[in-house]
C-alpha cells in the first residue's frame, strides 16, 4: 500500500448525513409521551452520550491501572 488512504465513499457520506438528519427532527417517545418540553431529539441524545463517554473514558484512562484494568480503554470503539 503507498501509504494514501482511500477516497472517500461519498454515496455512504450522503446516506449518514441523510439518517443524522431524520433523527434531528425524531422526538424522544418518552418525553413525548410524558409532556415533557422543549422536547429533546434522538440525535440531540445520541450526540450527548457520544461526548460522555468519550469524556468517562479519558477520566478512567489517565490512571486506567488504578481502575483496575489490564489496558486502557479503546475509544476508537467507544
Amino acid at each position: 500500500m503507498s501509504g494514501q488512504s482511500a477516497p472517500p465513499d461519498i454515496a455512504a457520506l450522503v446516506t449518514l448525513l441523510d439518517h443524522g438528519s431524520i433523527l434531528k427532527r425524531l422526538p424522544r417517545t418518552g418525553w413525548l409521551l410524558n409532556g415533557v418540553t422543549p422536547c429533546e431529539s434522538v440525535a440531540d441524545h445520541t450526540a450527548g452520550v457520544a461526548l460522555l463517554t468519550l469524556a468517562l473514558a479519558g477520566a478512567i484512562n489517565a490512571d486506567w491501572r488504578g481502575a483496575g484494568l489490564t489496558a486502557p480503554l479503546d475509544t476508537g470503539r467507544a
